[in-house]
């Protein structure tokens, strides 16, 4: 049976409108959304060209199968017309591994031989626990880390998005890592930020095909 693949989809709406985003998201069977208040700025051309160039935007991040979530997506491009200018945009990464309370897919082994020089690692977990994520990383090999201060968007629902409440501020953790020391990040995030338990967080991982401005050597143990 071949395994199914998982992928990250991003969605990026108008301020209010990431509640219904994840709402819908949830109502289709994906749990593991979160959302984030995001801040755009009139004078980004690069942001103007990806449709954030409002003062307020909403970050939504879906953590699904790739099948499943493309269906959902149609959905969710419908309800929020992102066919349409200056109504947001959407769109997919592949995920590599994923680590949480309920999922733990791990990088399947015949696919070491296609993975590229560098990862991206994601964390997401509750505001003031961003700073044990880059310590434990930077111990296990990363050579640094970005932290992005996420707010929920005030969804009240008793079942919630990866197991935790939306409405506390979030912390995601973005570490560029090459392929080599990927493994030992996330086995010493997960365990030092005990993701395997219900609302500790959640650790994924999606591919990296072009980097600029990084050089680390060869991809060595530290």
């Amino acid at each position: 049976m071949e395994k199914q693949k998982w992928s990250l989809f991003v969605y990026i709406v108008n301020h209010k409108n990431g509640a219904r985003v994840a709402k819908l998201a949830s109502r289709y069977g994906i749990s593991d959304a979160a959302v984030f208040m995001g801040h755009g700025t009139i004078d980004s051309s690069m942001l103007q060209f990806i449709g954030v160039s409002d003062i307020r935007k909403e970050l939504v991040l879906c953590v699904s199968k790739e099948q499943e979530g493309q269906t959902v997506m149609e959905k969710i491009v419908k309800d929020q017309r992102l066919d349409k200018p200056k109504n947001g945009i959407a769109f997919t990464l592949p995920i590599r591994t994923i680590r949480s309370a309920y999922r733990i897919e791990p990088l399947l082994e015949e696919d070491r031989d296609h993975m590229k020089n560098y990862e991206a690692i994601f964390t997401i977990v509750d505001q003031g626990k961003g700073q044990k994520v880059i310590d434990t990383a930077k111990a296990a090999g990363a050579f640094g880390a970005t932290l992005i201060n996420g707010k929920g968007s005030g969804i009240k629902e008793e079942k919630l998005p990866f197991s935790m409440t939306v409405e506390p501020l979030k912390e995601i953790i973005l570490i560029l890592s090459q392929h080599c020391h990927t493994d030992d990040i996330v086995h010493a995030v997960t365990k030092e930020l005990d993701l395997e338990k219900p609302g500790h967080g959640i650790l994924f991982t999606v591919d990296v095909t072009r980097t600029v401005g990084l050089y680390e050597g060869d991809c060595q143990k530290k």
